[in-house]
């Protein structure tokens, strides 16, 4: 792989930024999804979904 005019510790700060901020949202999800969105082989969005569901049934009894 060919890299012209970036230098490794650039590269290695935004793949521990892109790293920490998907460990940060599966960190803080309960329930629901985490979608991370490629494009040229790098991240460019990451997306949580997260479930609210509520069993009205299962308090009544």
């Amino acid at each position: 792989m060919v890299i012209e005019n970036v230098s490794h510790s650039h590269i290695e700060r935004e793949n521990m930024e892109v790293y920490n901020e998907i460990k940060k949202a599966i960190e803080k999800i309960k329930f629901g999804e985490i979608v991370i969105t490629i494009h040229d082989g790098k991240v460019v969005q990451i997306e949580k979904r997260e479930k609210k569901r509520f069993d009205i049934g299962a308090r009544r009894r």
